[in-house]
């Protein structure tokens, strides 16, 4: 199961070679593939017999930037990203994070229960 590795090596020799004018379309790239690997963990996480996620699977695994997730709640930005550690949201850069859709809706079925 090295072949990433070998796959990595390589990759970074191509991020040295690259033209400056394609390291644009490189790092959008190497964005797509953190994301799908965070969210191949996070869905492993989930897995786990244990994990709230595993018990209640409503099949709705969207993810959702911060500001589809604010006008989803009918919230301003700024909240849910005040709120972001308590809807689970995953930081896949200092600029970029995502949120679960069926993790929201939990979070606000437990907000609808309360009296």
């Amino acid at each position: 199961m090295d072949d990433w590795r070998s796959s990595l090596t390589d990759l970074l020799a191509v991020a040295e070679a690259a033209p400056q004018e394609d390291i644009p379309d490189l790092l959008a790239e190497l964005e797509r593939a953190k994301a799908t690997a965070l969210v191949r963990l996070l869905g492993a996480q989930n897995d786990h017999p244990d994990s709230p996620a595993a018990t209640q699977d409503d099949g709705n695994d969207e993810l959702m930037t911060p500001e589809e997730v604010a006008e989803y709640l009918k919230v301003d930005p700024s909240w849910v990203y005040r709120h972001a550690e308590e809807l689970e949201g995953a930081s896949l850069s200092d600029r970029c994070m995502r949120f679960r859709r069926s993790v929201i809706d939990r979070h606000l079925d437990r907000c609808m229960r309360r009296p």
